[in-house]
Order: structure tokens, then sequence, then C-alpha cells
């Protein structure tokens, strides 16, 4: 979700718990002896909400802020209980305890929102279950009745079990924690505890003091519930905790298979709570950096808003991180997240270099082709333009000489022989010339060309394409070409076919091509030949396969890049 859509969400949320709290004002408040208490109720209810509003916004990619606002949500709700129509009695009745239940998933979901094991998720659920289901007994069953006595035993014995519970989980990560994280962690889970246990904390010690009634008991259980988002809040946004949780998400992403991870700038980006990270390879012995996929890319130049992090392993910068100042204002914190990766990124560097190094042996080799089909070309053109010239004038003249009429006979019958097998030279020259170069290749492109070699052939060939001429280069247009004629040409030859089949498909960034014929199978790619080709088709960064099993015809598919 954008910053813009989030925060519309935000707003919105705010207003309707504006309105449910205006709202059980004046359900609650007409009528009441105590109007201060049913007031505080529904402040701290917006205190919650409002908090939790706020976690979100600043770090949306935190649950925290969610499960804070759940717990005004959770209050809003139970201070319908004071009011005076029955069914708002009941469902504030039956939510009456919903807020300790939230208070317990915060302890145990701190700092990144999430339950981080079996045992965790197992409390937080038994919690609901003690604060929810549990409480129905309460609704329905008389304060004298034997069900009433069963159910309030039940979820004592119930909640001091998920107490006991998330204690002991409490307990066990202050003693993993490092000394500095235990300081922080220490008083706000402290404050939490406190803050479930004092509504019967403070109940006790009233009964025992032989108070009865009064305000005093739930303005100080108010006070100490509205310590608990804050306390929450600030946790979430400040100190090392600022991004401890999506740096735990982080580490997870790290930890996880190759298949199942996403892109290292994605996962930065969703870190950082910032959509707009780049994420940059330093090249070794370079100043140059690329993407994730090998592309050069270069480092924002507007820094007004922009933080660049520079990422180093063993003193050597590997990557740099460029970020929303608006949006991370501490670079440190996009230090710890480059850190996390630093291993990652560095993988990630040396394959971009040998992605681009690859590239470059791509561009060489087909360099090296495109000169081979330049001399090529430039060799027929001197064969087509010079020797072929030269057959046809001898050709001529060897006519001439054969029709003047001073010419003996058995010289002109001569001549008339001599023009002949010059022409049939000049036909075979002709026709190299055209298996060098073809012309309908040069004039119309692939897919004429190759309808003329179709056109040509001594068994029924189909020609089906759907090739939509995108802008393909001279060297790649040429290859197809002679794939598909050295193609065609074997099966002639060699495969004692009846029909044959060319395919020519294309996108906008591939060519795909296909041969097939019924012959006898059992086809390979020599050196020569076939094999020759299967090499610059290599060259150029495509792929070359051969389908021909004995008996069951031959299958040749090779897909070339366009550019």
């Amino acid at each position: 979700m954008s910053r813009q859509h989030l925060a519309s969400a935000l707003i919105l949320l705010a207003i309707s718990v504006a309105l449910l709290g205006a709202l059980q004002l004046a359900l609650v408040l007409p009528g009441s002896d105590v109007p201060a208490v049913l007031a505080l109720f529904t402040i701290a209810a917006c205190v919650y909400a409002a908090a939790g509003i706020f976690a979100w916004w600043r770090r949306p990619t935190n649950a925290m802020g969610m499960l804070i606002t759940l717990g005004g949500f959770a209050l809003l709700i139970a201070g319908l209980g004071n009011a005076t129509v029955a069914p708002l009695e009941i469902v504030g009745a039956v939510f009456s305890t919903a807020i300790f239940a939230v208070i317990v998933h915060l302890l145990l979901a701190f700092p990144s929102g999430r339950l981080d094991s079996p045992s965790a998720a197992a409390t937080v659920i038994g919690g609901y279950v003690v604060a929810l289901p549990l409480q129905l007994p309460f609704v329905f069953a008389s304060a004298d009745s034997r069900e009433f006595a069963v159910a309030s035993t039940t979820q004592r014995i119930a909640g001091a079990a998920i107490m006991i519970s998330a204690a002991a989980i409490l307990t066990n990560r202050l003693v993993r924690a490092q000394p500095r994280t235990r300081r922080i962690l220490l008083p706000l889970y402290s404050y939490g505890v406190i803050a479930v246990l004092a509504v019967p904390a403070t109940s006790l010690v009233f009964t025992t003091l032989g108070v009865r009634g009064g305000v005093a008991m739930p303005v100080i259980q108010l006070i100490v519930l509205t310590g608990v988002p804050l306390a929450f809040t600030a946790g979430v946004l400040s100190g090392s905790f600022a991004r401890t949780g999506e740096i735990i998400q982080l580490s997870e992403w790290l930890g996880a298979s190759d298949s199942r991870r996403g892109p290292l700038t994605a996962a930065l980006a969703h870190t950082l709570g910032d959509s707009s990270v780049q994420l940059a390879f330093r090249l070794d012995k370079s100043d140059s950096y690329v993407d994730e996929h090998g592309t050069p890319v270069k480092l924002h130049s507007d820094t007004r808003h922009r933080g660049q992090v520079a990422i180093t392993t063993n003193e050597r910068e590997i990557a740099v991180i460029g970020y929303d100042t608006q949006l991370t204002a501490r670079d440190e914190d996009v230090r710890r997240a480059g850190q996390v990766v630093a291993i990652a990124i560095d993988r990630t560097r040396l394959a971009n270099e040998l992605i681009a190094a690859q590239r470059d042996v791509v561009a060489s080799r087909a360099r090296l082709v495109d000169a081979a089909d330049q001399e090529r070309f430039r060799i027929a053109q001197n064969l087509h333009d010079g020797i072929q010239v030269q057959l046809v004038l001898l050709a001529l003249e060897a006519q001439q000489l054969a029709n003047a009429s001073d010419t003996p006979r058995n010289v002109s019958t001569r001549a008339t022989e001599l023009r002949k097998r010059i022409d049939a030279a000049a036909g075979d020259l002709r026709r190299l010339v055209h298996d060098v170069v073809p012309l309908a290749l040069l004039q119309r492109g692939l897919v004429a060309a190759v309808e003329d070699l179709v056109d040509r052939m001594p068994i029924p060939t189909d020609l089906v394409t759907e090739h939509e001429n995108p802008a393909l280069t001279s060297t790649v247009e040429n290859t197809a070409y002679f794939v598909i004629a050295e193609a065609l040409a074997n099966t002639v030859k060699h495969s004692g076919a009846t029909s044959a089949s060319v395919r020519i498909d294309s996108n906008p960034e591939r060519v795909f091509l296909e041969v097939k014929d019924n012959g006898r199978g059992g086809a390979v790619a020599g050196k020569r030949g076939l094999g020759g080709l299967a090499d610059r088709v290599d060259a150029l960064g495509g792929h070359f396969s051969i389908d021909s099993v004995p008996a069951n015809g031959t299958r040749l598919i090779v897909e070339l890049p366009c550019g």
C-alpha cells in the first residue's frame, strides 16, 4: 500500500474511532452516577487508537500499530456494557476482559508485531479464548448460581495458566537478549504484566481494605491500562527497536531458500518502509554500479530528500543503498539493514559482475558473427558484381562468335557449347551467391526469404508464422534464415521425409524457430552444418536443441534474441 493510500485509510480509521467514542459517551453518560469514570474509559480507548494509528503510520510494515489500535476498539466495545440498551450491555459484557488478551498479544508480539513461536501463538489464542468465550457464562448466568461459580473458577485458572505461559516466554526472551536490549525489554515487559494484573490486584487490595464502591479503583485501573499503548508505541518508534521487527523479517528472508526469496531490493524496501529504496552494486575495480539484474544504474542525483549509505565487507565497499530521508531519518537504520544482508549483497554483486561479463562476451561474440556476415556479404557482392558479370559478358562474346557469318561451322559449334558451359557456370555462381546472401532476405526480410525456401522444397512443406516483424538485427535475421535453410537441406538430403513444416513466432524480445519433418530421425548436430549453426546461435545468446528420435522424425527448435 502506498503512503497516500495508507494515510487515507488511517484518517478514516481515526474518524471512525472518534465517532464511536462520541456514540459511546452519548449512550453511557446520561443518568450515570460516575460520568467522570465513564468519560475516562472512552479517553483510554481513544488513547489506544491514537497511539496505534500513529505507530501504524510511522511503521506501516510493523503490525504493532494495528494491535495497539485493536486494543482501542476492544475498550470501546467493552465500554458499551455501561449503556442502558440491553443488547449493547450484553456485547460490552462479553468484551469486558478482551483488552487483557490484547495486552498479552502485544507483549508476545513485540517488537515485530509477529508471534515468533508456536508457544507464543498458542498462548495468545488461549488468552482470547479466556477473554471472550469464557466470559459468556457471566453474561447469562446469575451471580449466585452454580454455573457462575464454575465459570469464575475456570476463567481464573485458565487466566493464571495464560499469564504463567506468557511470563515464561518473556523470561526466556530476557535471558537470551543482549544486555542493552534487556535494559529496554525488562521495563516494558514488567509494565505490560502489571497492567494485566492491575484489575484483579486492585480489586483484591480494595476488598482487603474494606473499601466498597467509589471511583478510585476504576480510575487507577484505567490509568494503568492507558499507559500500555504509550509504552509500546514508544518502544516501537524509538531506541534500538525502531526497526527491530523489520530487521528480524529481513534476517528470515536471508535464511529462506533461494526459491522462496523475493528480490533483495524489495526485501530492503519492505524493511525500511520505503518503496523508493535503490540498491546499487559496485563493480569490482570500478566506480560503476549495476542493479540486481546486472543493468548499469546511476545513483539519484537529487539529494534534497535522498540519503546514501555504503555497505562494506572487509573494509571494501560492495554496494550503496539510496533511501528517502523523510521516511527514514537515521542512516544507522539503513546501515543495520544493509549489514544484515551484506553477504547476500556481496553474492548478488558477484553474480551481477558475472552477468555483466557474460553480456560483454555475448556482445563480443555477436560482433564477431556480424563481422563474418559482413565479410560474407562483401565476398558475395564481389562475386556478383565481378566474376558473374564477367561470365555473362564471356557468354555473350561466345554467342556472338558462334553467330558470326564468317565463323567456320566447327568453331561455331564449339563456341555454342562454350556459351552453354559459361551459362551453367554463371547459374552455379548465382546459386552460390544466393546461398551466401539470399536476395529475398536482403530486400524483403526473414519471412519472405523463408517463403522462397519453402516454395523451392521438393517435398510438401508448410510455413506457419505469427512473426510480427520486430526490429531484428541483420545478424539475428541472417542466423535465423541459415538455421532454417540448413535444416530444410538436411531434411531433403538425409531424412527421407515426405513432408516438413516450418514455424516462425516472435515477441518483442525473442524469435522462435521450429523445423519438423516426418523422416527417419536420428539426426545430430555435428561439427559442420547444424553444429556450426548451433555455435552461431549460442554466440548470439540463443538456445539450440534437436529432438530426433529414430523413426519419429526430427524437430529442431531455436530461440534467438531480437536485438
